[in-house]
């Protein structure tokens, strides 16, 4: 017997997405986007730079030693792990 219950209750769950970053804070004057190429270009200039996604000027990637590090927020600098979105960002800043 076919009731609205077992109807309901057979559906299969929604597909899991993963969350959507924040809105990046506003570029402000003077500062110019790049993507994952211009900011290892940045890098090996000597700069630290940024993701606006991050919203946190204490969180940047640098080359220390011919590695890639990641400076934490909380100070603790270790070697980056890229992630697919690190390669497809396109909202990199010099800081």
């Amino acid at each position: 017997m076919d009731t609205n219950y077992e109807r309901e209750n057979t559906k299969s769950p929604p597909p899991v997405t993963s969350p959507l970053p924040e809105k990046p804070k506003e570029v402000t004057e003077g500062e110019v986007l790049m993507d994952f190429d211009g900011a290892v270009k940045a890098m090996l200039g000597g700069k630290r730079v940024t993701r606006l996604e991050w919203k946190n000027e204490k969180i940047y990637f640098l080359i220390e030693s011919t590695r890639l590090k990641i400076h934490r927020a909380d100070g603790v600098v270790s070697d980056l792990t890229l992630q697919t979105g690190d390669l497809e960002g396109t909202d990199y800043i010099i800081i």
